[in-house]
């Protein structure tokens, strides 16, 4: 696996980490005698903060990638996390851009997914791919797409040759094959957990999680995206009318933080479709005072408590 800040797998690498395979031939033996495929989630870590994109070498089939977007999904389920996926197994063939800018046509199954291709390295960018997947699909711009984009520059993932040189300062190799995710638990807790709507509201909660997420520096998570995971009308105001997200400041967020979020915003805003949204009028209001905003405050922790009461209830 690479990390580069460019779309050129050629140029140096920012991190370089080899994953070795399974060794465990008796799954090999027993699947060749009738026995079942067997699937691994295999968790691997971005190494540089400055990373754009991820070049993973298709020796092994790719059924789909899972990219965290918000360490915790919900107040009721604080042990629950937020993940963005790119399923390839619902696909029968798939139009891959090269990185010369020329497309070519890969079968697709279930079983396989990409499939494996030994001179192939797939590419993908990171920080945008979860811009891009973090908005609705409704409200994504039409110019953009995941697999093809309607500008020249502006892909999302590709295709190189596995031919070139990997080389760089920042070289990793971890020594086993790892394979500590149950893929049984990851169905249930993804299909398990019932929808609802969080009120567009103070929440303490909210703010430690977004205080966390900007603190830990990960560039490559657009502060905008867990916003919206946890508060969307928050995410979305912060999208479409920045100057109201800050004049506003519902969450009461720090002027640094606030800075940092509204620059991120600029790289996903660009993934929402233009005028899906009317504009907030936060900048033509007064700000509020210290006494409204403790007010606010409190109604706002008071009425998350209470919905997070009723979440858990409803889910014993």
């Amino acid at each position: 696996m690479g990390e580069t800040k460019s779309m050129d797998p050629s140029s140096e690498m920012l991190a370089i980490s080899a994953h070795p395979n399974s060794l465990n031939w008796n799954e090999c033996r027993d699947r060749d005698d009738g026995g079942p495929a067997k699937y691994v989630l295999r968790p691997i870590q971005i190494l540089n903060k400055e990373t754009q994109w991820l070049w993973i070498d298709a020796t092994i089939p790719i059924r789909a990638i899972y990219f965290p977007l918000c360490y915790k999904s919900d107040e009721a389920f604080p042990e629950y996390c937020t993940y963005l996926v790119i399923d390839f197994r619902a696909r029968t063939s798939l139009d891959i851009i090269n990185i010369t800018g020329t497309y070519a046509n890969y079968t697709l199954d279930s079983q396989g997914g990409l499939g494996r291709h030994d001179d192939i390295t797939w590419g993908f960018k990171v920080p945008d791919i979860v811009a891009y997947l973090s908005i609705p699909r409704q409200l994504r711009n039409p110019e953009y797409g995941l697999y093809r984009a309607a500008t020249k520059g502006n892909e999302l993932f590709v295709r190189a040759s596995s031919n070139y040189t990997w080389w760089g300062s920042q070289i990793s190799s971890f020594a086993s094959f790892y394979r500590e995710v149950d893929y049984a638990n990851i169905l249930c807790a993804t299909f398990g957990v019932e929808v609802g709507w969080r009120p567009y509201q103070y929440s303490s909660f909210i703010l430690d999680l977004i205080e966390s997420v900007v603190g830990m520096g990960l560039g490559f998570i657009p502060g905008v995206g867990p916003l919206l995971s946890v508060a969307f009308g928050i995410g979305v105001q912060l999208l479409e009318d920045p100057d109201s997200f800050s004049s506003d400041n519902i969450l009461e967020i720090g002027a640094s933080i606030i800075e940092t979020l509204i620059d991120s915003a600029g790289k996903s805003k660009k993934y929402l479709a233009p005028g899906v949204l009317p504009k907030g009028s936060g900048a033509s209001r007064s700000a509020p005072t210290d006494e409204e905003r403790a007010a606010r405050k409190t109604a706002g922790d008071e009425l998350n408590a209470s919905l997070t009461e009723t979440i858990r209830k409803q889910t014993r």
